[in-house]
């Protein structure tokens, strides 16, 4: 019985007609006096796919070049905002050239400790160039990590390189409902503690749009559903709740399927909003109305950081900390309003914590906002 043998370098450059030494040059990169034309250079790349030939990573790594490789720690994030991420990553990592481990680690409360170590260990055995931090890791964790990386914090954290401003997204949401006329609206959270940045948000816009503290009903539940709150839903709005505002997408979208069963109206009884922007908030009917995360742009802003800092180009005044990504907005009928994309590319933009005061830096959104209820009407 014939077994396979696992290609060799030489086997590439056998069949591509090159030498040796060629083949390394276009396979491993590094440093050569050796010149490959585009044309041996196709036949090279073609002839390593046709062989399914693999480089040696840990011959690569011990002999000091890069594997092109880059590892994903994924330490807090839901899976379905992690699976949004990890495809953007994925995508721009291939675009500079750079493989993405899809072996991702999850590290930190929800956890073992030991395991934590334990899978980054694992990760690290790969020899992968950097790693990218999906959440903050505890700092036992960080003490293994023997590479470049660059840290990814969902929430206001002062340690990471990058966070979303989530507080930011709540004022948002909050805002526009109160634009829209509603007076009363449920925060209804998978865990109130997970989501306080958003509920502080929503609450000052609640506040400055003259509404009283308790016009924000909080609803918690540990799941992603609404099992058993839904004899509290239906209260409040008997109550007068007109808006509600989800913690994520998935969420509001088990909202809106309770409330068409119980045959109440969105968004004439009752305005929902939700938060993170997953693909299936402009498909589902009504569409909903959401916050969106900034995951392409954080994605691309930390798999080019991460290359400068393996390459070696990132100079100490570059060097910048805590970066916050504001959100954008997507309008869909859920809230009210035509289906449509607000400020995504005009003004979420990145900023430093203290840089400047929340209100100065979420102006700009409500003058927005303005603007284009003026061209609607």
């Amino acid at each position: 019985m014939r077994t396979s043998r696992t290609a060799r370098l030489i086997d590439v450059a056998k069949a591509a007609g090159v030498s040796l030494g060629a083949a390394s040059t276009v396979i491993n990169g590094g440093k050569t006096s050796i010149q490959v034309g585009e044309e041996s250079r196709r036949r090279i790349l073609d002839a390593a796919r046709q062989l399914k030939y693999r480089p040696n990573l840990t011959a690569r790594a011990l002999s000091g070049k890069s594997t092109r490789l880059i590892g994903i720690v994924n330490a807090v994030i839901s899976q379905y905002s992690s699976a949004v991420f990890v495809n953007h990553i994925l995508s721009i990592a291939a675009n500079y050239d750079y493989h993405t481990l899809l072996d991702i680690v999850h590290v930190g409360n929800h956890v073992i400790f030991d395991k934590g170590v334990e899978g980054l260990e694992n990760l690290l055995a790969r020899h992968p160039d950097g790693l990218i931090f999906m959440g903050i890791p505890d700092q036992e964790v960080m003490k293994h990590t023997t590479v470049p990386n660059v840290t990814i914090g969902f929430k206001d954290n002062r340690h990471s390189d990058f966070s979303f401003d989530l507080e930011a997204g709540g004022y948002m949401a909050g805002l526009h409902l109160a634009k829209h006329g509603r007076r009363r609206v449920l925060f209804i959270c998978t865990s109130q503690d997970a989501n306080k940045e958003k509920l502080f948000g929503l609450r000052r816009a609640w506040q400055e749009s003259g509404f009283a503290p308790d016009a924000v009903v909080v609803i918690e539940r540990v799941l992603n559903d609404i099992y058993g709150v839904e004899d509290l839903i239906l209260r409040e709005i008997e109550n007068g709740a007109d808006a509600a505002f989800c913690s994520n997408d998935f969420l509001a979208a088990r909202l809106l399927a309770f409330l068409h069963d119980r045959k109440i109206h969105v968004p004439q009884e009752i305005a929902v909003i939700g938060f993170d922007g997953d693909i299936f908030s402009s498909i589902i009917t009504p569409s909903l109305t959401t916050v969106v995360q900034p995951f392409q742009e954080c994605a691309e802003r930390a798999v080019k950081l991460l290359i400068e800092r393996i390459e070696g180009k990132e100079s100490g005044r570059k060097r910048r900390k805590n970066i916050k990504l504001l959100p954008g907005f997507f309008t869909g009928q859920s809230c009210g309003c035509e289906i449509g994309v607000l400020p995504i590319a005009g003004w979420s933009r990145d900023m430093l914590f203290l840089e400047e005061s929340f209100g100065k830096r979420i102006s700009k959104y409500e003058d927005f906002i303005l603007q284009h209820q003026m061209k609607k009407e």
